[in-house]
């Protein structure tokens, strides 16, 4: 698989909708996880999507989730640290509200 190219695992995808209200980090698995690769596997920067979703998103968060919170965080200038925290939450509520 060529990671260089995200955008031939992204099938078109209608954009999420969810509201985050948990920190996530590295180890978690869950269903917000689940969401919260949905939610990056529908954006993209410089690089392609953030997050490949040629199967369905695993629900851990992993290196590759880590990696696509970090590029989002970068896009939308908050501090990238890599983990959904407060700051990333409300930002991604913003993004993905109903």
């Amino acid at each position: 698989v060529d990671l260089s190219n995200l955008a031939a695992l992204n099938p078109t995808i209608q954009k999420p909708i969810y509201v985050f209200a948990k920190q996530l980090s590295v180890g978690i698995e869950n269903n917000d996880v689940a969401q919260l690769q949905r939610c990056l596997g529908y954006l993209q920067d410089a690089q392609g999507y953030l997050f490949p979703l040629a199967q369905s998103p695993t629900g851990y968060f992993g290196g590759i989730t880590r990696t696509a919170v970090q590029r989002y965080q970068t896009m939308k200038g908050l501090s990238v640290t890599g983990i959904v925290d407060a700051n990333t939450i409300s930002v991604l509520n913003s993004d993905f509200k109903a």
